[in-house]
């Protein structure tokens, strides 16, 4: 079954988010996600105050999400993400 990584971050500076963003993106590679949404623009409804940036990627298995998100070259760049920004991170199973 599917999984998805959602990533919702309020961006505090731009500089460290950038160099996240250097070291996270090359981390998807060899894990092969579906990139669903990377978004910067909302239309918040209902809630909370909408994130600065909302990404979500599809993964083929909760196991895989996991060993990317786990993996040494992500947490490399998870560092920079929180010193970055306030982040909320989930992995959720796919609709079956």
């Amino acid at each position: 079954m599917s999984a998805f990584f959602i990533a919702e971050m309020t961006i505090h500076d731009a500089v460290l988010f950038d160099e996240y963003r250097r070291l996270a993106l090359p981390s998807l590679q060899r894990f092969a996600p579906k990139p669903v949404i990377r978004a910067q623009d909302f239309l918040m409804l209902e809630g909370q105050p909408a994130p600065s940036r909302l990404v979500i990627h599809e993964f083929s298995t909760k196991e895989i999400a996991l060993s990317w998100f786990n993996s040494e070259e992500y947490q490399r760049a998870a560092e920079f993400r929180r010193r970055a920004a306030t982040s909320r991170i989930m992995i959720c199973d796919g609709a079956s």
